[in-house]
């Protein structure tokens, strides 16, 4: 640029000669302009000296000379040159997008405070949002790591006259499912307790399942390392005892030692050989970190027995309302073949991922939704902030549109605006999410399944793509629509400062929807607070505070005999009432509210049921003494059982 053509003098000598007193920024704005002018006609091929003569021409047939030299004239005819003067500088270069950024940037250096509370406010919605969307996305929206997993069903019992709509599978049952047509394969399990006992390290309880040795094909998963149980081999009852263990156990346990294959685990005192290691985070179907191969034959169990668990892989094109049906006939067929066993029994499909997700689903889901309001009120108070700022700059805009400027180039400059103020928001959102989702996965109090594969990666990164694009089309438009009205020049010339109807009425709105929503948000969070605070103060019959549990499984030949095995858990917990600071201690087999073993029962003095199986079912725990003082518990009659008992 020539040193001779200086933009900022241009512009405050034509502002003091045309008697209108400007803000810094809408000078700044001006002198930006007139650079483009002067840039485009440097492209356009003029040398500086005819480059400065268009500019400045310009610059004398802006509002500036139109204000002192046709004050007189009719409004008609002050329109009408302010359009020739539009139209012939439209032939020049429009706003440069990096000039409209420049020019955002320094004016938000000279309102520091507004940027910095616009940019904090859409960055709390974005985090929010981008948090919870990854932990939704992780849990909820991904599809099993396992092949074809929308064909993965689980299996339950379910029996209408006792209330039960999830309860575990007789083995016999299932093996009649598992020859139903529907079923491409299908594979059952069951938990026993399992102490692994390692020369040299100290021994641990690790979660195990015992389970058919097709479970991997069933799910399309195999081993990383290792064969893992042979595929096409037995289903159960193979003399073989082999394990497959988990990556977790591979890693933390073994410290990742390839020659694990084939080498003996104790578990409970029995060898066995490991004949896999599965893939990092694969622990079906929760938290296993060793899976054996079944040892008894399911068709010689008991069909009263409910005690497994199951998988199925429906055939291909078979949906799971066929399968349902199928299920049906042979429940019903069952029923009639076996009614003492089987009277009043049917079963359940579930589609896998339902099935892993429970009651998070809706949870996740809610969540969701309260902070996608969060974020829809945090971005109506950004529209409104940023509206409030545009309609204080009617005369800025009125000067920009005198001098020529378009109303593209205005929207550009509006657009630019507000798309700082959205790549700030979303950057800072963004690293919000990243800084809490960790400690969000480290403090959840449950166990929420596939959580700690929650990342801010790819899709994330999109969500915050599409925030920045759809705020800065709306945070930049708006503004532009209420601005550019015919009247900015008449605005101009006799100084008003009002904004119109319609912008008061945008306003109105926005402000509006911002206090419904968080209205909306509020109720339903007191709601929620309310309810919980509710469901804390339910009596359980129990007092957990100050309670410690713990497990005692006692393995090995020594403890085959169950009075030697309860002479032992006795002493354990004789122990334990010695020690300091121990009010209470007892034992049980079964935790409060977990569903416990079930039996048919009878009353003395009243006839026993014509049939067994119209005899009454109670679910039970088996405890010691000194159990009900533990939990806190509080006869309603009686007494709590004794040692002497």
């Amino acid at each position: 640029m020539s040193p001779a053509f200086d933009p900022r003098a241009t512009v405050t000598r034509h502002v003091a000669r045309a008697g209108i007193d400007l803000p810094a920024a809408t000078v700044d704005e001006l002198v930006i302009h007139l650079e483009d002018l002067y840039a485009a006609a440097i492209d356009d091929g003029l040398d500086e000296a005819q480059a400065r003569g268009r500019a400045l021409a310009a610059l004398e047939e802006s509002a500036f000379s139109l204000l002192r030299r046709h004050a007189s004239k009719s409004p008609d005819r002050l329109q009408a040159k302010r359009a020739d003067l539009v139209a012939r500088s439209a032939g020049g270069r429009s706003l440069n997008v990096l000039s409209a950024i420049r020019l955002a940037l320094r004016q938000f250096q000279q309102h520091p405070s507004f940027a910095i509370v616009t940019v904090l406010v859409l960055g709390l919605g974005v985090g929010a949002a981008t948090t919870v969307f990854t932990v939704v996305d992780s849990v909820v929206l991904r599809p099993l790591p396992y092949a074809a997993p929308d064909r993965l069903v689980t299996l339950w019992d379910t029996n209408t006259e006792k209330g039960l709509a999830h309860d575990p599978i007789s083995p016999v049952n299932f093996m009649d499912d598992r020859a139903l047509p529907v079923f491409e394969d299908a594979a059952a399990w069951w938990r026993p307790s399992v102490n692994l006992v390692d020369p040299g390290q100290d021994p641990v309880r690790v979660n195990t399942i015992e389970v058919s040795g097709n479970l991997f094909d069933v799910l399309g998963v195999g081993p990383q390392l290792g064969t893992g149980f042979p595929a096409g081999g037995p289903l159960f009852l193979d003399h073989e005892l082999i394990v497959v263990i988990s990556d977790r156990l591979w890693r933390t346990r073994y410290n990742a030692d390839r020659s694990i294959i084939g080498r003996p685990l104790a578990l409970n005192g029995t060898p066995f050989l490991v004949a896999g290691v599965m893939p990092p985070k694969f622990h079906y179907p929760d938290d296993v970190d060793v899976w054996q191969r079944l040892r008894w034959d399911m068709t010689q169990h008991s069909r009263e027995a409910h005690f497994m668990e199951a998988v199925a892989r429906l055939k291909d094109e078979t949906t799971i309302a066929q399968a349902q049906s199928a299920v049906d006939t042979l429940t019903n067929r069952l029923q009639a073949q076996f009614p003492v066993t089987n009277k009043g029994w049917g079963r359940r499909l579930i589609p896998l991922l339902d099935e892993q997700l429970g009651y998070y689903r809706p949870a996740l889901m809610v969540l969701f939704g309260a902070v996608g309001i969060l974020l829809v009120i945090g971005c109506l108070n950004v529209a409104s902030l940023l509206l409030t700022r545009a309609l204080s700059r009617e005369k800025e805009i009125a000067v920009r549109v005198a001098m020529g400027a378009s109303p593209r180039q205005l929207v550009v400059q509006l657009l630019a605006e507000s798309s700082v103020l959205s790549v700030g928001g979303a950057v800072v959102g963004t690293l919000a999410a990243w800084l809490a989702l960790p400690l969000l996965v480290q403090l959840m109090p449950v166990s929420i399944p596939r959580l700690e594969e929650a990342t801010v990666d790819m899709r994330a990164l999109g969500l915050g793509l599409a925030v920045i694009i759809g705020t800065t089309l709306f945070f930049g438009l708006v503004p532009a629509l209420v601005l550019l009205r015919s009247q900015l020049v008449k605005d101009l010339r006799t100084g008003e400062r009002g904004s119109s109807r319609g912008a008061r009425t945008i306003y109105s709105v926005l402000v509006a929807g911002e206090v419904a929503l968080a209205c909306a948000l509020l109720v339903a969070s007191g709601l929620l607070v309310r309810t919980v605070g509710r469901m804390m103060e339910t009596p359980t019959g129990v007092d957990a505070n100050d309670v410690v549990v713990t497990s005692v499984q006692l393995s090995g030949r020594d403890y085959n005999d169950w009075r030697k095995v309860g002479r032992v858990h006795g002493a354990i917990i004789d122990n334990l009432r010695q020690q300091p600071g121990v009010i209470a201690a007892g034992g049980t087999n079964f935790m409060p509210f977990e569903a416990g073993w079930r039996g048919a029962f009878g009353i003395e003095g009243e006839p026993a049921p014509a049939r067994p199986e119209d005899a009454p079912q109670v679910q039970y725990h088996s405890v010691s003494d000194g159990y009900f003082e533990s939990m806190g518990a509080t006869m309603a009659a009686g007494r709590a059982f004794a040692a002497s008992d």
